[in-house]
């Protein structure tokens, strides 16, 4: 009985083990064909929608070798709804193995992930883009621009890309705008390469060369930036904005305008022509022989400078500008950049920024710094969707306000290419007009990175502006002590803005608070808080009427050299913290009516009516003894950061070399010369 138990036993195992290898057969069988299937769908680079993340990079990735050959070396079963599935893959002689996980599910087998395809963090998946021969992606002479696939960590096989041309990067937005392709849609991989490795692309860089793939830029080559040649916004009257709405262009002697795009050019004789916007992309221009239609950016070139006389300076000369102008349509208004060597707009920055009574010195020092920012914002992408570097008006320096000066011009020539750095680099820099007798450190003015205060800059501390000892201006009976009683010696004390005062009723006060609260909350809502139980809340829509009865204006913070940060309101309908100097200088305007004009009065005795912003934050109040007033006291005018010109004049006089002054308002920072 025993026995025949134990062989009915043995036969029913062997009847299972048939059994079960014969469905691990099929199973296996089922396996590879799903994953034959897979590949046979990957290597031609088409997706299924169903697929997951890994198996859409590897097909993503071989989409763009073409020709990509597979075989499946092995396959293991781990149970009846489980494979794996090794794959060899071979491109023009090299290879590189992956293994694909199998599963079933109702049924049905499919490829759900793939081991050994890798994403790059913060750049691109499979299909990488790189120099060949660089493991740190730093391109050499013989280096060449390849697709590589990244499997476990190597470059399993890549395929050299062919440069479509060489050309010149004049806008970055969504896309890039070439100065002869025009504007180029970037693939989901673009990276760029320079000199040093991966790179930044900035507007009028040239040559670049340019990779494509598929209709989309893939990369650029880009050579080390030209820090002597900036690209300008041109603004219009009075530097309101850098949109017009027309263009009126004057030239001395014969000139042309190029559509590069489309190789479209016409000669014209001296005289004047209108743009026009067509569209939110085309040109309009009439001149003396007709109109011409264009759909891309116009350069317009001439021997000699070109005016814009329907544009308005102080000198009330027309402007002209040498180099080369550009004009685009950008979302219906038009755009004017002026391409001018660096050397020749300093002409016009420093006769604009600095009054030439000051001296040779004290405008070589200017023409210095004036460079130093400049180049600053050659490599700075803040403006490149407009095509340009840095914009006309005080939003950077003022360029071309007057039509130059023999003095700065010497100033200039004398500085040649000398700027102030850190290492070995043009080093962020600011100046101003009039200190209060204490410079102010450029975190607590700006934001830095969305984030206000930003971080330190080390040579941008706020610093005592008089010979001796540094002071504590942090609560408010020290600094109107302070305000009051400047310290001996201040080096700015011969300006007429180094001390200032006005009145302003309560209700010219309250008119000027709700004004300008609605337009700095409408420019940047994270500077215009609310304050509930006092303590500071975002406010996404500002009431109609913000503030009602005005209680009292209050400090809710100062720098380190006074400078007011934060500034509490206090009204019967909403009390509002408004963060940031010049958010402040805004919202407390002198400004009173043509009726009942505020009146601000500086040290020199002179006065000022209605004057459109707080001379600077360096400032203290008192509400008169019957409530109807407040009473404003301050010192210096501007921003308080970096170099103090009227300071710099002092110093100059006192037998203060160049090095010594610019070491004061920039320590640890270096004289250098980028360029002969």
């Amino acid at each position: 009985m025993k026995r025949k138990t134990w062989l009915v036993l043995v036969i029913v195992a062997l009847v299972l083990v048939g059994t079960l290898s014969g469905a691990g057969y099929v199973l296996a069988r089922q396996a590879e064909t799903a994953a034959i299937d897979f590949m046979d769908v990957a290597v031609a680079g088409s997706i299924e929608s169903d697929w997951n993340e890994n198996p859409i990079i590897l097909a993503t990735a071989l989409g763009e070798f073409s020709g990509v050959e597979y075989s499946i070396t092995d396959l293991r079963l781990t149970g009846l709804s489980r494979a794996w599935a090794d794959v060899a893959l071979s491109y023009a002689g090299e290879s590189a193995d992956i293994v694909l996980e199998i599963t079933r599910g109702y049924g049905v087998w499919s490829v759900t992930d793939v081991s050994g395809v890798e994403s790059v963090p913060g750049r691109a998946a499979n299909g990488r883009l790189l120099h060949r021969g660089g493991e740190t992606d730093a391109p050499s002479a013989a280096d060449n621009l390849v697709l590589a696939l990244l499997i476990d960590g190597e470059y399993g096989f890549s395929r050299e890309l062919d440069a479509w041309a060489d050309d010149k990067l004049l806008a970055v937005s969504g896309d890039m705008e070439f100065q002869r392709k025009g504007k180029l849609p970037l693939d989901w991989r673009f990276t760029v390469f320079g000199p040093d490795g991966i790179s930044d692309a900035l507007v009028g860089m040239e040559p670049v060369t340019l990779y494509g793939l598929n209709g989309e830029l893939l990369a650029l080559e880009v050579p080390d930036p030209d820090l002597s040649t900036i690209r300008v916004n041109i603004s219009t009257d009075n530097f309101r904005s850098i949109r017009h709405q027309e263009l009126i262009v004057l030239g001395s002697e014969p000139w042309q305008i190029k559509e590069p795009v489309s190789g479209r050019e016409f000669e014209l004789p001296p005289g004047s022509v209108h743009f026009l916007p067509a569209g939110e992309a085309g040109l309009i221009v009439h001149h003396a022989d007709g109109s011409e239609t264009f759909q891309g950016r116009l350069l317009l070139i001439s021997a000699s400078p070109l005016g814009l006389p329907n544009v308005q300076r102080a000198s009330g000369e027309t402007p002209v500008y040498p180099g080369v102008l550009e004009v685009v349509n950008k979302d219906g208004a038009l755009l004017v950049v002026n391409e001018v060597p660096l050397e020749d707009y300093l002409y016009t920055v420093v006769a604009s920024e600095m009054p030439m009574g000051f001296g040779l010195e004290a405008l070589e020092l200017q023409a210095i710094i004036a460079r130093t920012y400049a180049s600053g914002r050659i490599v700075s992408p803040r403006y490149q969707d407009t095509g340009a570097h840095a914009i006309d008006s005080v939003l950077d320096q003022v360029y071309n306000n007057n039509s130059g000066n023999p003095l700065a011009r010497a100033a200039v020539d004398n500085t040649k290419g000398q700027v102030v750095a850190k290492d070995d680099r043009p080093a962020e820099l600011y100046f101003f007009s009039t200190s209060s007798g204490y410079s102010a450190a450029a975190h607590q003015v700006w934001e830095r990175a969305g984030t206000f205060p930003g971080q330190p800059v080390p040579w941008l501390t706020a610093r005592p502006q008089y010979p001796g000892s540094v002071q504590n201006l942090s609560n408010e009976r020290d600094f109107a002590q302070f305000i009051q009683s400047p310290p001996y010696g201040c080096y700015d004390r011969f300006s007429p803005w180094f001390r200032w005062q006005f009145t302003i009723s309560v209700d010219q006060l309250t008119e000027v608070i709700v004004a300008n609260l609605a337009q700095q909350h409408q420019e940047n809502s994270a500077l215009v808080l609310g304050l509930i139980d006092a303590e500071p809340v975002p406010v996404p829509v500002l009431p109609d009427d913000p503030l009602g009865e005005l209680l009292d204006i209050r400090v809710a913070k100062r720098g380190d050299g006074g400078v007011l940060m934060a500034l509490d309101i206090i009204g019967s309908r909403g009390s509002w913290r408004v963060l940031r100097e010049y958010t402040i200088r805004h919202v407390l305007r002198p400004l009173g009516s043509s009726e009942s004009p505020v009146l601000l009065q500086r040290q020199s005795g002179s006065s000022l009516e209605n004057f459109n912003l707080l001379p600077s934050a360096f400032v203290y109040w008192e509400r008169g003894e019957t409530g109807e007033y407040y009473q404003f006291y301050g010192g210096g005018f501007g921003h308080g950061v970096g170099l103090s010109q009227y300071g710099a004049r002092e110093l100059v006089a006192q037998g203060w070399t160049q090095r010594q002054v610019l070491g004061h308002y920039f320590p640890g920072t270096e004289l250098i010369t980028l360029y002969d």
